[in-house]
């Protein structure tokens, strides 16, 4: 047998993939290597047929990577080496090698990080300086023709970024910031984008924000081409009210009094689309329902209704009444199973259908997941299914996902 696939009743093509992460048994987070795998089968092309399935592609594609750590009498990393080789179906390609070296100070913070090439000549570099506090206060990146340093705020947000060209030592800005006392941006030049930004904010007397406007200008001649207001509704927990854009109201948004969405309007070059949200409750099971109704340019384009229960899961998502998708769970709510039908020729039948299942490892004790989805055509016949499935330990990730394609059985 070509492969170990099991033939199915009018499976033409077999397409699977899978990812293997493998980590350290003693520092668990150094990841050790990567598999992926991909493998093509048919069954059936325009030359024949294949029962036990003939192999069109196979490979195999492996990172490993290497650790090489320098430590203090104490045990403290001072510089940590990762040299990571690649293999491309059991041949190595030390062209694609690639090492990474962290440096790190008394506190146990990266403080430089290098990046070097197969010969070991770094390309890249990194420098950290930081606060008291222990955010990051500086950034520098040293390429192989530039230099960007970055500077942040206490609070971790970028103040300034700045580049220099290493032949000609020529500096320049490309990004600066001003905050307000509270640390809200009122103002940044994005010397990239070719533009500057005001933002001006009014607020209610505690210091909640009640619109804030970004007005754009062009760097070169300081003349503004676009201005955006954003409203907040001091009477919904201060949530988006209105969106102006250049004079135009493009966004709108009403709540009722649990400040839930029971409106909104949203106008862009296309037109204007309208959804009004209607919530009720069953009093007897407390399964929740939301309606929407959607309007393009007034005219009542879609309909949606979902259901869910106590615990907030999904168990009904129907839309326009011609195709509706019912959700089960299990005991300790994960999702079980998930059916999709469409309304044909008067009937609903069923076109995707998708189960959940969760499994114990008899050998590792750990958790399998496995998802299965069916999809069919308006005959019942299978056309296409999918199984992923994902098997993790403390050490070991495995994720698979196989894609098979079926043929309509011809009638009698």
């Amino acid at each position: 047998m070509a492969t170990n696939i099991v033939k199915e009743d009018n499976l033409v093509k077999v397409k699977q993939h899978s990812t293997v992460l493998q980590y350290d048994t003693l520092i668990k987070t150094d990841l050790m290597s990567k598999t992926d795998t991909d493998l093509v089968v048919v069954f059936k092309d325009k030359d024949g047929e294949y029962p036990d399935g003939k192999i069109v592609s196979s490979n195999e594609f492996v990172e490993k990577y290497d650790y090489d750590y320098i430590r203090d009498g104490e045990g403290n990393v001072l510089s940590c080496k990762v040299t990571k080789k690649f293999i491309k179906n059991g041949q190595s390609t030390d062209f694609d090698k690639i090492s990474t070296t962290s440096y790190y100070d008394e506190k146990g913070r990266l403080n430089k990080k290098e990046y070097s090439d197969r010969n070991g000549v770094v390309f890249n570099r990194e420098q950290y300086w930081y606060y008291a506090n222990g955010t990051v206060e500086r950034k520098k990146v040293k390429s192989t023709h530039t230099i960007t340093t970055t500077e942040y705020r206490p609070d971790g947000k970028v103040s300034l970024i700045w580049t220099q060209t290493i032949k000609s030592g020529f500096k320049q800005k490309q990004y600066y910031a001003v905050y307000d006392s509270q640390g809200n941006l009122i103002y940044y030049r994005d010397h990239g984008k070719g533009i500057e930004v005001h933002i001006e904010t009014d607020k209610d007397h505690n210091g909640n924000i009640l619109s804030e406007t970004e007005i754009f200008r062009h760097l070169v001649d300081k003349r503004v081409f676009a201005k955006t207001t954003k409203v907040y509704d001091p009477a919904n927990e201060y949530k988006i009210s209105k969106i102006i854009k250049n004079g135009y109201l493009v966004e709108q948004y009403w709540y009722n009094l649990n400040s839930e969405i029971i409106k909104m309007m949203i106008k862009d070059e296309h037109g204007e689309v309208t959804t009004t949200i209607q919530r009720t409750i069953d009093p007897e099971t407390n399964e929740k329902t939301i309606e929407k109704h959607i309007y393009k340019n007034a005219i009542h384009s879609k309909y949606i209704k979902e259901v869910f229960d106590e615990q907030d899961n999904l168990l009904t998502y129907a839309e326009d009444n011609s195709k509706v998708t019912t959700y089960t769970y299990t005991e300790d709510n994960k999702r079980e199973t998930a059916i999709t039908k469409q309304l044909v020729d008067g009937d609903f039948i069923v076109i995707d259908e998708i189960n959940y299942e969760y499994d114990i490892d008899p050998e590792t004790g750990y958790g399998i997941k496995t998802r299965t989805e069916k999809r069919y055509d308006k005959d019942g016949n299978v056309i296409h299914k999918q199984i992923h499935k994902e098997n993790t330990t403390e050490l070991r990730q495995e994720y698979t996902v196989e894609n098979r394609f079926y043929e309509v059985p011809e009638e009698p």
